[in-house]
């Protein structure tokens, strides 16, 4: 079953429009059923990928505990700033496959001292609960949409979303901020999940029962999130580099989940001007025309390795009468500062002024005279005659 929040009429004597609250759901086919009428894509996480999840592996011969961890578009973190995150196998159970996420510690660690044994007692000081949980927002800010997976707390747990921070089982008459921290059922890998058409930035998932010195363990596994495209997934040319998306091998998207197409260790497709003339990255238009466009004419292609090469840098790198292709010009705001270097007229991404270096010696030469040179060698030397003294002391065939 899913449950819908009543509808807030905002503004409603402006005759404002109405905007739907965020649906709370527990069953997960209606849940990814409603997931087809959103924006954005899915994204699937059950933390298996070692890769990108290795720093958070957490076993008793093996600890481990990490901040954050960036996946698919998504950064996940503790709910807590002072606590990390970690995946363990929890006893072989997790649903998704060998790991389930969780906050180490789970949640504040305070150990109040005060009186917190009241299960539902309202009045139970706010420094007694743990709020153990997790937090998810996705890179550069881009919108979620949808937020669900299978949580399981092994102590009768019950949970409850923040969407950017606001309660959603909250409201303004008689549970203010959720004080009376109303939440579902949360055990036995149960699924919880929320939706709100209208996007956020991030979720926060939050237990609700546990307190000092009895703490409810929130562990967590196979979640299904909607969040906006990413530039590198859109389908569109994001970076107007001539690439479309990871697929459509854009240098910038080391996978589809990349939210940028840009990418910082890349001079001509990291969407900024390194070399300070005006040109930025790789443009199809610029390199077709160096006069058109917005790109710069030092980049060959979006993987090119510098925006300032010698023949597009400003400057007379050989000494040789000429800069650059076109005089320096694009490397001084359009101001030419010289004639142009006949090695790179129409080679603006060429990174050599200079005409390539000649073997020494007359190599034209020799090569024409190579064919009569090696025949003289291969003619038969003439035979030589014996020389035969007479015995008048004459050689032979030789005349007085």
């Amino acid at each position: 079953m899913n449950r819908i929040f009543c509808a807030v009429v905002v503004g409603l004597a402006l005759g404002q429009a109405v905007r739907a609250e965020p649906a709370l759901y527990t069953d997960e086919t209606t849940f990814v059923a409603d997931l087809v009428a959103l924006a954005g894509s899915t994204v699937v996480e059950s933390f298996e990928d070692d890769a990108t999840w290795a720093a958070s592996r957490n076993s008793i011969v093996a600890p481990g505990r990490t901040p954050s961890v960036a996946s698919q578009g998504l950064v996940w973190t503790s709910n807590h700033p002072g606590n990390e995150l970690a995946t363990g196998t929890v006893g072989g159970s997790a649903p998704g496959g060998a790991f389930a996420i969780y906050s180490l510690p789970h949640g504040l660690t305070t150990d109040s001292g005060l009186y917190c044994d009241s299960a539902e007692d309202p009045d139970i000081p706010i420094e007694c609960f743990q709020d153990d949980g997790l937090t998810v927002v996705g890179e550069s800010g881009a919108t979620l949409y949808a937020f669900g997976g299978r949580i399981d707390t092994a102590n009768g747990g019950k949970v409850t979303f923040l969407l950017d921070g606001i309660d959603i089982n909250g409201n303004d008459t008689d549970n203010i901020d959720n004080w009376q921290r109303e939440g579902d059922p949360a055990d036995q890998w149960a699924f919880v999940g929320v939706i709100d058409a209208a996007g956020f930035a991030s979720v926060e998932l939050r237990e609700l029962r546990g307190k000092d010195f009895q703490q409810v363990l929130l562990f967590a596994d196979e979640f299904t999130i909607r969040r906006a495209a990413s530039a590198c997934g859109n389908g569109l040319d994001d970076d107007g580099d001539g690439r479309v998306d990871f697929a459509g091998l854009d240098p910038g998207c080391t996978s589809a989940a990349d939210p940028s197409e840009t990418e910082p260790g890349l001079a001509c497709d990291n969407g900024s001007d390194d070399d300070g003339d005006g040109g930025i990255d790789y443009d199809p238009l610029t390199a077709a025309d160096p006069s058109q466009g917005t790109g710069d004419p030092g980049c060959l292609d979006p993987a090119w390795p510098l925006e300032d090469p010698q023949c597009q840098d400003g400057l007379d790198n050989d000494g040789r009468p000429g800069i650059d292709f076109d005089g320096g010009a694009s490397a001084n705001g359009g101001v030419p500062l010289g004639e142009p270097d006949p090695e790179c007229v129409g080679k603006p991404a060429s990174n050599r002024e200079a005409a390539a270096a000649r073997a020494c010696g007359l190599g034209a030469e020799l090569s024409l005279l190579l064919p009569a040179i090696l025949a003289v060698r291969r003619r038969p030397a003439r035979p030589r005659l014996a020389s035969r003294a007479t015995p008048g002391g004459t050689p032979a065939g030789r005349r007085r």
